[in-house]
């Protein structure tokens, strides 16, 4: 009844698949070090969407894509030196780091914002194709939502 929980995946990228154990501890971290420690709760929102693919010296690369995966939450926040500490120190965000670079190398990525007070999103960019590596899941159970 504290959290509330939305899920914003469009139906045409439900098929995506992403390696497993990407999201979950993303969304663990905003369960308990955002939402938990407020007594009136929060919301954790995960939304999915395709983007432009940008060349770092040319702008867009010509139509690839790349799926942005956001976990936000209304929580408690933290500053830049605690989230470079969770980055450092934590286990759930440098296994989800190790995934990426595992599965796609420099075209996977992790950004972290997050405020005092503010909240915080976490938002992870991959390229948005069928990985053929037989540990991917379909967006939807990644985010927590079985499908058969």
């Amino acid at each position: 009844e504290r959290l509330t929980v939305r899920i914003d995946v469009p139906e045409r990228l439900r098929g995506l698949q992403v390696p497993a154990l990407v999201l979950q501890p993303i969304v663990e971290n905003a369960v308990k070090h955002g939402i938990q420690s407020s007594l009136d709760g929060g919301t954790v929102t995960i939304v999915a969407r395709v983007i432009p693919e940008w060349c770092r010296h040319a702008g867009s690369d010509g139509g690839r894509q790349l799926l942005s995966l956001e976990v936000c939450d209304t929580g408690a926040g933290a500053t830049a030196e605690q989230v470079q500490r969770g980055r450092h120190e934590g286990i759930g965000l440098a296994n989800v780091e190790r995934r990426l670079r595992g599965h796609y190398g420099e075209a996977g990525s992790m950004t972290i914002a997050s405020e005092p007070g503010g909240g915080t999103t976490v938002e992870l960019r991959l390229p948005a194709q069928e990985p053929s590596n037989p540990t991917a899941l379909p967006v939807v159970a990644a985010g927590g939502q079985h499908t058969r």
